[in-house]
């Protein structure tokens, strides 16, 4: 589980630098720790894409007027 959050991980800091860390490698991490950390990164992610989406649509009626 923790390999696969760090490639979610590694996904949404390319999309959100600034986006909080948390060190799924450390043992003392707790699986609640790792799973709201999963949440923010869903989040993140879903956040961008509806920004991305927004752009696409402006970009859209540019073009079309």
């Amino acid at each position: 589980m923790k390999k696969k959050l760090n490639s979610y991980l590694e996904y949404a800091q390319s999309l959100d630098p600034n986006m909080h860390v948390v060190d799924t490698a450390d043992k003392e991490t707790t699986e609640e720790e790792i799973l709201q950390y999963l949440a923010e990164i869903i989040i993140s992610i879903h956040k961008h894409k509806i920004l991305a989406e927004q752009e696409k649509h402006e970009l859209e009626e540019q073009i079309t007027q």
